[in-house]
């Protein structure tokens, strides 16, 4: 997936020789969406949450991101980015979750759906997957401060949050959960679109990998944790 430091310069700085005219079309059109990503994101976490700008903006972030996701998808089949690929389900996991549970805030949850279930099985097999291809690469002797750190990483925070899902997934949830359920998944799937800015803005060549895709989710865990406890004073149980 890709970020914006100027979109043009980001695409202008890829190795186009050997992509298919779909991929370089496609991933055009992932540098535009990605760039409104991270601006409605950032105008749906400053607003005042269930006002008009939050809904709106928040409207924004999640088809912005799905669609971005959707354009990304042939540059990752077609070069075969292991890492990538699994990480892409797993976003749009979260992104999709999160918006089901802002529509069930007001509406209730009286029943678990299905697409809820699969969402989330979906990311649990994608975090295993991370696990998995982050142990593959230390038994091949790669460093743990490198790309192997960085799988283990999100590949234990997706299985993680899957398996909270997964449990929290029994009806009726009271409103507390409801609220903390999308804010810790689109805070995620933001954090998500930050890394994959990072990775862009900040090439593995330069920097180390474990600066460009660990960091990110830690600063989105620490936010998460500080948000959740201030839904927890808001709907004191």
């Amino acid at each position: 997936m890709i970020g914006i430091r100027d979109p043009l310069i980001a695409i202008a700085n890829m190795n186009w020789s050997d992509s298919p005219t779909i991929v370089r079309s496609t991933l055009l059109a992932h540098a535009a969406l990605g760039f409104l990503t991270l601006s409605a994101g950032a105008v749906a976490i400053a607003a005042l949450k269930g006002g008009r700008t939050h809904r709106n903006a928040g409207k924004i972030f999640v088809f912005s991101l799905v669609l971005a996701l959707v354009c990304a998808l042939p540059a990752i089949i077609v070069r075969r980015n292991q890492f990538l690929g699994l990480l892409w389900p797993f976003t749009l996991y979260m992104v999709v979750r999160g918006w089901r549970e802002a529509q069930f805030i007001k509406q209730g949850r009286n029943e678990t759906i299905w697409i809820d279930k699969t969402l989330t099985a979906t990311a649990g097999i994608s975090g295993i997957g991370l696990l998995g291809l982050g142990l593959w690469r230390l038994l091949q002797g790669a460093s743990l401060a490198g790309f192997a750190g960085a799988y283990l990483g999100l590949g234990f925070i997706a299985l993680r949050l899957a398996r909270r899902d997964w449990s929290s997934l029994t009806f009726p949830a009271k409103k507390s959960q409801t609220v903390t359920a999308h804010m810790t998944l689109i805070m995620g799937s933001y954090t998500a679109a930050i890394t994959a800015f990072a990775a862009v803005n900040f090439p593995q060549d330069s920097y180390n990998p474990v600066l460009v895709w660990v960091i990110p989710p830690v600063i989105g865990v620490i936010a998460i944790s500080w948000w959740k406890r201030r839904i927890e004073r808001q709907y004191p149980v």
